[in-house]
């Protein structure tokens, strides 16, 4: 039993490892790109599914399809501070037309909404446009110097 532990520890160690440098296979999202200097480490698309959104209140959960990345430094690659990516990430969204429901350090917005996620900094904006509903969220994990992307295209479930 101890020995399967091991393996499954050194398994979840190396993971990063092997998917990093797999960045060809995985795309931006179709509304953003990654930082200059980075590149997707990890990629998740689902048709339908659900996330929990801090709107500057309270936790939201909005339904839809759901983008997923998770951006890495390159070998060669500058880094970004955490500040630098998040002002980013909200100038896009502002530049889209949309509004910035919380944005700050980790102690700020865990007074308003608790989660499961550990980011350093993070923003979370809302796109309206035509009658869709565009909800984001970017964390940036100070540890490794990544940094995560969540997108929900807010829609009912198709049967």
């Amino acid at each position: 039993m101890k020995q399967i532990l091991k393996i499954c520890i050194v398994g979840l160690i190396l993971l990063p490892m092997v998917t990093r440098g797999q960045e060809t296979e995985f795309k931006d999202t179709p509304y953003f790109s990654g930082m200059p200097g980075y590149e997707i480490w990890a990629a998740e698309d689902k048709e339908f599914d659900a996330y929990q959104f801090c709107d500057g209140k309270k936790l939201v959960s909005v339904e839809g399809k759901l983008w997923k990345r998770e951006y890495g430094l390159k070998s060669d690659g500058k880094e970004s501070s955490g500040l630098q990516i998040i002002r980013n990430y909200s100038n896009a969204i502002k530049n889209m037309g949309g509004i910035i429901l919380i944005e700050g350090a980790r102690e700020a917005v865990e007074k308003v909404c608790k989660s499961d996620e550990r980011y350093v900094r993070q923003v979370t904006g809302r796109v309206t446009k035509a009658g869709n509903e565009l909800w984001v969220e970017v964390g940036y994990h100070e540890y490794n110097g990544t940094y995560i992307i969540r997108i929900v295209e807010k829609q009912l479930m198709k049967q």
